[in-house]
């Protein structure tokens, strides 16, 4: 009884704080509405949620590795703060934020050389073999590049920065010696994009005005992160590639009813992240990754019996189709459609026509 009464006490004050904010900050009464539905859901799958998420973390920090904290420091290093031109590059190249990156990059790179120097791992070798070989020499050309860059501090440090993330993903390969290993980097590269997604949604709720900008689409707003700051787009992308992992861990056969939700519940997470960024990238990204989670774990009924699903709800609505059709087109004509927002004229520019 003390549980029930506690979950319907935070429903109402989740359901009375967002849609007040909402309405409030954006006069949006659909959005209120749909964020009152999503955190209805939110609390119903919060103490599995929660529980799962205690549990994973308790798995993490009992068999964290020191290449675990250099992952970690490398994507913390590649969070972006502010937005600045080049104009305010070339003023003042090194602020506050930029001096934040540079040092957890060194602090990484000081963490590999001493491995290094204690014999902690030989991960230098393996910068010689396979396709790390190949992405360390494109580091090495790109600091080559320095001689005739025309803003060569910042070339030199860019290409610094992306030989120390080579160097990482070397000491990774050193490192994981079997199977486990590497389900443990994924999982811990999983993690961290969930909490930079997670990060979105909290601006959203402390800062409305930023985090939803205008937008011509369907919803007249898309989903972008404040503090640190994430493009509409990557909103998406991110979402897609989270989806995606919970539908393959929610495929997999042996899952308890806690895994169920937890997976289910970020599933759900994914697809209100997509949608709400109206990130068309990401969204064909998620459909064709679908697709190929069901060919390659041979769920081909699966599969036809979602297209079915999709068929039916055309047909008893053909409605939908114009609805799905104007939201992917997010305002757009038909002409910057098809010229898929401008690339095609900045590919035509890479590569001329041929004459004949």
């Amino acid at each position: 009884m003390t549980r029930v009464r506690w979950r319907w006490q935070l429903t109402l004050f989740v359901l009375f704080g967002v849609s007040a904010t909402l309405i409030m900050s954006l006069s949006r009464y659909d959005l209120a509405i749909a964020f009152i539905v999503v955190a209805i859901l939110a609390v119903v799958l919060l103490p599995g949620v929660v529980t799962t998420l205690i549990e994973n973390a308790r798995t993490h920090l009992h068999g964290f590795t020191w290449w675990q904290g250099v992952w970690l420091l490398l994507f913390v290093s590649g969070l972006v703060f502010r937005d600045r031109g080049l104009q305010m590059i070339q003023e003042e190249a090194l602020d506050g934020w930029a001096l934040f990156r540079i040092f957890f990059v060194g602090v990484s790179a000081l963490i590999l050389l001493v491995t290094t120097a204690l014999r902690r791992s030989g991960w230098p070798r393996y910068l010689l073999r396979g396709l790390v070989a190949w992405m360390a020499a494109h580091a090495i050309v790109c600091l080559f590049s320095t001689f005739w860059s025309v803003f060569p501090p910042w070339t030199g440090y860019k290409s610094c920065e992306f030989f120390v993330d080579i160097a990482a993903l070397a000491a990774v390969v050193a490192s994981a010696k079997s199977a486990d290993a590497y389900k443990r980097l994924f999982d811990w590269t999983w993690t961290m994009l969930a909490l930079l997604l997670l990060s979105v949604w909290m601006g959203l709720l402390l800062w409305p005005q930023e985090a939803l900008f205008p937008s011509n689409g369907i919803l007249g707003v898309q989903l972008a992160g404040v503090m640190p700051d994430v493009n509409a787009n990557s909103v998406g992308e991110i979402g897609a590639v989270l989806g995606l992992v919970a539908i393959c861990r929610l495929l997999r056969g042996n899952n308890d009813r806690s895994t169920r939700v937890w997976y289910g519940g970020l599933l759900a997470f994914a697809l209100a992240s997509m949608a709400l960024a109206q990130a068309r990238s990401g969204i064909l990204g998620f459909f064709v990754g679908v697709v190929l989670v069901l060919l390659i774990t041979r769920r081909v009924k699966m599969g036809l019996g979602l297209l079915a699903a999709g068929a039916v709800v055309l047909i008893a609505s053909p409605s939908a189709l114009n609805i799905f059709s104007d939201f992917m087109r997010r305002g757009e004509t038909q002409e910057e459609l098809y010229s898929l927002s401008s690339r095609v004229e900045w590919w035509s520019l890479a590569k001329p026509a041929t004459r004949s």
